[in-house]
């Protein structure tokens, strides 16, 4: 073999080095898949109604209550006392009522149940009214608290006195150990004097229990994190201005719950924004504290809300450093955008 042979040879040996690397290279740039829990698009049952509406306002606002119609929702509103309310949704079956509160006004001081004993007073109620869910282990506690008034002085003067009024038991949803979020999947429950219940809200549909109800998304329709979160990022800039300081304190995988048709995978951000200056109009802007909801499926079963129109804006950028591995916690701050959980 002559040299000019060889040169040509390690030439071409080198060229095809060279080009598998580039091809393996843009290979994994395609190929970069999903790589969190496996996730599932979970179908709606329809509302379970069975005149829980008419049955529960008898119960809980007296025997001569009668309901109203008021488009897809039964109503009942007492015209001599506001503080009674009863709706029940035809369309998604979301209740919320609330007994008249007449009593429980100026210094009455309500006894009121310990903190212990709220959930089975809770339970107890939930399972009496057919509103506790079908699989129960999907319910979760997330939060305990209670309404307070003022009392002012009697002399006008000195500090106002408070009064434990209500409390209430709020609960949460999980699937598989991974939380839901969004409107869908909250009942509340408000405990007044010696245990009695004076009002709750139930948003909770069954999930679909048919073979579609609950299917597994494939790692290949799902976004990768990357991907989410520059389109996170670049939601931000549309809202906050184009150079607001983005700050990612943790992320994690959740169910978003449309109270609708479906329950669908979603990346969360618990995230602290500093605005844009130029952009609010403010140049003394506090940081808000923000929770950032995208669909992880490249397809979405629902679209959740209205995309803002990010063409003008810079490439969003983010701190890897900032961010956290993607855990599975049940709760999570409020956000305005739209996903309002309640205290």
């Amino acid at each position: 073999m002559n040299t000019s042979f060889k040169i040509i040879a390690a030439s071409c040996g080198i060229a095809l080095v060279i080009g598998a690397a580039l091809m393996s290279f843009r290979t994994n740039q395609s190929t970069e898949v999903y790589q969190g829990p496996q996730m599932f698009v979970l179908k709606l049952a329809s509302p379970k109604l069975h005149d829980q509406g008419n049955k529960l306002a008898k119960k809980m606002l007296g025997a001569q209550a009668t309901t109203k119609r008021l488009e897809a929702t039964n109503v009942y509103v007492k015209d001599d006392d506001p503080t009674v309310t009863f709706a029940e949704d035809q369309q998604d079956g979301s209740l919320q009522f609330s007994k008249s509160l007449k009593r429980y006004m100026g210094d009455f001081k309500p006894a009121l149940p310990t903190e212990d004993a709220l959930e089975s007073i809770a339970t107890k109620f939930l399972t009496e009214n057919d509103l506790m869910p079908t699989n129960k282990a999907e319910m979760v506690l997330a939060h305990k608290g209670g309404l307070k008034a003022a009392k002012a002085a009697p002399d006008g003067k000195g500090a106002a006195t408070e009064i434990d009024k209500m409390k209430t038991i709020t609960y949460a949803r999980t699937i598989d150990g991974v939380p839901v979020i969004g409107p869908g999947s909250k009942i509340i429950v408000n405990i007044g004097d010696k245990g009695e219940v004076t009002g709750a809200t139930h948003r909770w549909r069954e999930i679909e229990a048919s073979p579609s109800g609950k299917k597994a998304v494939p790692a290949a329709e799902m976004k990768v994190e990357s991907q989410a979160k520059q389109e996170f990022l670049k939601k931000m800039q549309n809202e906050w201005g184009k150079n607001a300081k983005v700050n990612i304190k943790e992320s994690k995988m959740a169910y978003y719950d449309s109270n609708d048709g479906y329950m669908q995978p979603v990346f969360v951000y618990n995230t602290s924004i500093t605005p844009d200056a130029a952009f609010t109009k403010d140049q003394k802007s506090a940081d808000q504290q923000y929770l950032g909801i995208i669909p992880a499926m490249k397809n979405a079963p629902e679209v959740m809300f209205a995309p803002g129109d990010a063409s003008k804006l810079k490439a969003a950028t983010y701190d890897a450093s900032q961010d956290k591995k993607l855990e599975k916690k049940p709760d999570a701050p409020r956000g305005r955008n739209g996903v309002d959980e309640p205290n």
